[in-house]
């Protein structure tokens, strides 16, 4: 560099481009890449030139003859799927394509590892004499071929903790190589471009892959691609003849003359695009759906290939994790779906309140009534299916239906509620021989008994729904003088002059008791009311001000735990093992009696029986996948005193 700037042959400006940083230079490095798509997965040399000797120069190169290239090699040149599409189509208007016609595609094996560095650089002075260039940018050839030399010969890198020189071929991480590569193209490419352009066919290049068309036979082309083999020692072929193939991202098929084009996805890069649970920007995904409904529009030649596309780049991206919908485990994907249902739902609101009827809806189960034929209604339902693409409804219609806990029947134009009892949830409580507190059990009676008298229209249907309660109780090993204890206490809070029996005789009583209960609000109902009369509060307020309703997190962290010494053991819950709660403690007060381990207590609980239900949903991840490891520098020792938990010991095991 310094001599050809003394001899004025490069300008100043070009030679402070090109000269290297010798304060950040450092020797390229070698790696492979698989080259997946192709049989036996051959590898791909690549060079890491961004901080070599050579890098200024091989850029500066390709910036001042690449676009000369371009422009001079339009017409061979195929930029990418769509250029290509474009040159067939004017292909096929011109009357060329008919339905005996042959595509063919072949690709140069190892183009950048095979190129003769001085004959490319002889062809590089050629092409740029050829198309009347004597300079470049006020540089002169002999001044380029020098630089470019620069850039082939000096080619040093690191492999496996070893130094080399290439001498054959280009580094395919330096730009300028594939200027180089593209140039020497254009030369062993002449003859191809001759007689393709005699019989009026289509050829085209990109890089080391080339397409181009034939009417003539089969095997005319096979001779023509095996003497193609011999024009070079080291540019060697491998093609493919048929009317339907794939090249680049765009599959082309002949289909009785008519030029059929569609979106060709590479089994080693499909279906994977960015996840979405990616730390990318907002915009990427945007930005990937568009891409690929715009490459779907342009390269499918017809309606039905571009459905089939925009069908696959949809479950593309559904593959590629959470496109559609919300988390179901985030909070306010239930609010958003409960907004974007009051949209949906706007005409069946309008329709139902125009004749009288009933329509209620939780979350994404619907209820409502209807006075008029099946059929009419079946027809509203199918309706209601196209309405939103992403919206289908599974109905059934009957004068007998469960809704949510509740089963509904119109008997006779009479209205008849009882409780709903799902085959997949009953008749399973919290087992008596758990160690859970008293008031549990309680409740449990108490909330079986409230929701028979709610949902029970009559007497006769409430005595069978508390007979329910109380054999369920009874199976799962609730004592029977509890029940009544319970069942006494219930009607007692109610009724006063109920009898000491743990039942009600009298159908009066009920009804006085069903008209006191539901007058009274539902835990449920009484969330909906409290959220919804906080929808304005401090709707306005300043800057600062904020109105507490709980404790923050910190607060929560900073409250202690004051639990003494625990052991608790857990046992798989099965109905033969009735006295091993019992059983465990009689044998812990056998051998810790007069030991320190006798004032632990000891807490027996029991898990619930695998069954099919527990083994399909998917178990939490451990905790080494969901939170940050600790620092390897930090003791056990440090741990436990930052830990500052009880001695809470947990034993898990099976029968």
């Amino acid at each position: 560099l310094n001599r050809l700037r003394e001899k004025k042959f490069i300008l100043q400006w070009q030679y402070k481009r090109m000269i290297p940083d010798v304060t950040k230079c450092e020797l390229a490095h070698l790696y492979f890449n698989p080259k997946t798509h192709k049989d036996g997965i051959p590898v791909r040399p690549i060079e890491n030139t961004i901080l070599a000797p050579t890098t200024n120069i091989s850029n500066f190169l390709d910036e001042i003859i690449r676009p000369i290239f371009d422009n001079k090699c339009s017409t061979t040149s195929i930029i990418d799927g769509v250029s290509l599409i474009k040159d067939l189509n004017r292909y096929t208007k011109r009357g060329l394509l008919k339905s005996t016609t042959l595509f063919c595609t072949f690709d140069i094996r190892n183009l950048y590892t095979m190129l003769p560095q001085e004959e490319a650089l002889n062809i590089l002075i050629e092409f740029l004499h050829v198309h009347g260039y004597n300079k470049v940018k006020c540089i002169p050839l002999e001044a380029i071929r020098k630089l470019a030399s620069i850039v082939l010969k000096e080619n040093v890198f690191v492999y496996d903790k070893k130094i080399y020189r290439q001498v054959l071929g280009g580094a395919m991480g330096s730009s300028f190589t594939l200027t180089l590569a593209n140039i020497f193209m254009w030369k062993w490419q002449k003859e191809f471009v001759r007689r393709q352009d005699m019989t009026g066919e289509f050829y085209g290049r990109y890089i080391d892959d080339i397409f181009m068309t034939w009417n003539k036979s089969e095997k005319a082309l096979q001779d023509i691609l095996d003497e193609a083999n011999t024009w070079h020692p080291n540019i060697k072929l491998e093609y493919k003849i048929s009317q339907s193939l794939p090249f680049l991202d765009v599959l082309l098929t002949n289909n009785h003359g008519i030029l059929s084009t569609s979106v060709y996805h590479k089994p080693s890069a499909e279906p994977s695009v960015v996840p979405f649970i990616s730390d990318h920007p907002p915009h990427t995904f945007i930005n990937i759906i568009k891409t690929g409904l715009t490459r779907a529009v342009r390269y499918s030649s017809t309606f039905e290939i571009f459905n089939n596309e925009r069908l696959y780049v949809k479950l593309t991206l559904l593959y590629n994790r959470q496109v559609l919908g919300g988390a179901m485990g985030s909070s306010f994907t239930l609010t958003l779906a409960n907004i974007f249902m009051w949209k949906w739902q706007k005409e069946f609101v309008r329709r139902q309140d125009m004749t009288g009827e009933f329509y209620g809806r939780y979350i994404d189960d619907i209820f409502m009534t209807w006075n008029k034929s099946e059929k009419a209604l079946q027809d509203i339902l199918d309706e209601a299916n196209t309405w939103h693409p992403n919206i289908k409804l599974e109905y059934k219609i009957s004068r007998s239906l469960p809704f949510l806990d509740v089963f509904l029947t119109n008997n006779h134009g009479i209205l008849s509620t009882s409780v709903y009892h799902k085959p997949s949830a009953e008749p399973s409580v919290v087992p008596f021989i758990s160690d859970h507190p008293s008031h549990t059990f309680a409740n449990i009676i108490k909330t079986g008994l409230t929701r028979a008298v709610r949902y029970s229209s009559t007497f006769e249907i409430f005595n069978n729904e508390r007979l329910y309660v109380k054999l369920t109780l009874l199976y799962n090993g609730y004592p029977s003088s509890l029940i009544e204890t319970q069942f006494r206490r219930f009607f007692s809070e109610y009724i006063s002059s109920s009898s000491f029996l743990p039942y009600m005789d009298d159908e009066k009583q009920f009804l006085i008791l069903r008209n006191t209960l539901l007058k009274q609000p539902t835990h449920r109902q009484s969330q909906v009311s409290m959220s919804a009369t906080k929808a304005d509060i401090h709707n306005d307020q300043a800057d600062g001000v904020h109105t507490v309703f709980e404790k923050t997190a910190d607060e929560k962290g900073k409250q202690k735990h004051d639990f003494p010494d625990k052991l608790i053991v857990h046992y798989t819950h099965e109905k033969r093992f009735q006295s091993t709660k019992r059983d465990i403690h009689r044998v812990y007060d056998d051998v810790f009696r007069n030991t320190p381990k006798a004032d632990v207590k000891l807490i027996v609980g029991n898990k619930n029986r695998r069954d099919a239900k527990n083994e399909l949903i998917r178990k939490r991840p451990k905790q080494s996948t969901l939170r940050n490891k600790p620092m390897k520098s930090m003791s056990i020792q440090k741990m436990q005193k930052t830990i500052n938990y009880p001695s809470i010991m947990c034993i898990h095991f099976s029968f």
